[in-house]
């Protein structure tokens, strides 16, 4: 993750008008409404109680919240102001929208009833991840849950957005990169055991199918 980690996603969001930047922002939007709210629509279906409170942990645009706030309240939470400006432009009567780092939430332990993250994992370095899962497991009460959508190494949207990369840089004769770096893509079940170890949470689940158009290993844990 950048030092200055705001500043990065601030530009992100702000969105460069070019016309490959554009088009894949178009791109991007489609599968989230489209694909990606549906397929977090069953995992929280399945997993979250109706009427649960859930803390969207990295939150973005929030485009695949809309099915999720029909039976459960969501805290938005992003570190990005101009991510909580797109949010707010979805959602412009959900109230509950937080600038935060998510290394360091501002609540208290065992606050709300399960946590989902989408995308949002695979941006940090490896060493960092220990203190992120501690953090995530810290505010989910006891026997809550946490959906992680986490991209693997052979996920589809990774060798699209890898390919799509080559292609413009090679017609621009420069380096480009469409999206933030992915140091660290989701690889194996072991992977994520070391990651939680000590942090409270249980690996219930992790597989990868067809429900997301193959893009993303849902990651399920439990607070102990």
């Amino acid at each position: 993750m950048s030092a200055d980690p705001s500043t990065l996603w601030d530009r992100y969001w702000k969105k460069d008008q070019s016309l490959f930047a554009w088009t894949y922002d178009r791109i991007a939007a489609f599968y989230r409404t489209v694909i990606i709210d549906q397929a977090v629509n069953l995992a929280g279906r399945r997993y979250y109680k109706e009427g649960s409170e859930i803390l969207h942990a990295g939150c973005g645009s929030g485009a695949t919240d809309i099915p999720l706030q029909e039976y459960a309240e969501v805290i938005a939470l992003d570190i990005s102001i101009e991510a909580l400006r797109v949010y707010r432009k979805l959602h412009p009567v959900h109230t509950k929208q937080i600038q935060a780092d998510i290394l360091n939430m501002p609540f208290p332990d065992e606050s709300v009833d399960g946590l989902l993250s989408i995308g949002v994992v695979e941006h940090f370095e490896a060493s960092e991840l220990p203190a992120l899962f501690q953090e995530h497991g810290r505010v989910v009460r006891r026997g809550g849950y946490l959906i992680v959508l986490w991209p693997p190494v052979w996920g589809l949207s990774v060798m699209v957005l890898a390919f799509a990369e080559c292609v413009i840089g090679a017609l621009l004769r420069r380096s480009i990169r469409l999206h933030p770096p992915e140091p660290t893509k989701y690889r194996s079940r072991g992977q994520v055991q070391q990651y939680i170890n000590g942090s409270g949470l249980d690996l219930v689940e992790s597989s990868f199918s067809w429900r997301d158009a193959f893009t993303h290993q849902f990651v399920v844990l439990q607070r102990r």
